[in-house]
């Protein structure tokens, strides 16, 4: 197998390919709020975990890149979990 027909087998290759140019500005509007409200929200959690709030950010942002690419649904929204924050705490 190639690496072009490896990487076209990746959910977020196939969809960027279908993808429609009406679906843009609705999708931009999305990912703006949604990083509006996640990014604050997964730098309190490293802060409340004891971490640099930058940590926040990787745990923020690199997941929903990465399920950009690998992720089966078009349609979904990902982010920092407030459950483990309090247990992950440095003493």
């Amino acid at each position: 197998m190639s690496l072009w027909t490896g990487l076209c087998r990746l959910p977020g290759i196939a969809t960027a390919r279908a993808y429609q140019r009406g679906w843009l500005r609705s999708d931009i509007g999305a990912g703006l709020a949604l990083s509006a409200l996640l990014v604050p929200a997964g730098m309190g959690y490293a802060q409340a975990a004891g971490l640099p709030p930058y940590t926040g950010l990787y745990a923020t942002i690199v997941p929903m890149l990465v399920y950009a690419l690998v992720g089966p649904s078009r349609i979904l929204v990902l982010g920092p979990d407030s459950a483990l924050a309090p247990s992950s705490r440095r003493r």
